[in-house]
């Protein structure tokens, strides 16, 4: 029984030093993976964020910065007829999405910024091109 106990434990101790002595197990647990918008190279092969191939699907590296609210109320031309219609019988609420990117008062940002990410979502970001 002691042998075997013996065994166990240098067997035991064997596989710990095998795991934590750079093999494929040690590889997996310290693979770096890229935050595509922190600013850093996470992943250290010094390219950072959107410049590193690793991000080029990511959502956060998509054209550059959302439109801002003031945008869209700026440049209606930009959405009326694409993310609403204003003719008969489809005058879909153009109206609506102008007043709320022109809301004022208490939660009048969030009004805004729902307003600008609907028209974002419909139409892109004009405002980086």
């Amino acid at each position: 029984m002691r042998t075997l106990s013996l065994l166990l434990l240098v067997f035991g101790c064997f596989g710990l030093l095998v795991i934590g002595s750079g093999g494929p197990m040690d590889s997996l647990a310290q693979k770096k993976v890229e935050i595509c918008d922190d600013g850093k190279d996470n992943d250290g092969d010094k390219a950072v964020d959107c410049d590193d191939p690793d991000c080029s699907k990511d959502p956060s590296c998509d054209g550059g910065e959302p439109c801002s609210p003031g945008y869209w109320k700026n440049h209606p031309e930009e959405w009326v007829g694409i993310c609403c219609d204003t003719t008969e019988p489809y005058d879909t609420d153009c109206d609506g999405i102008d007043g709320a990117l022109r809301a004022k008062g208490p939660g009048s940002s969030a009004i805004r910024a729902a307003a600008a990410a609907f028209l974002e979502m419909c139409v892109g970001q004009p405002c980086n091109e």
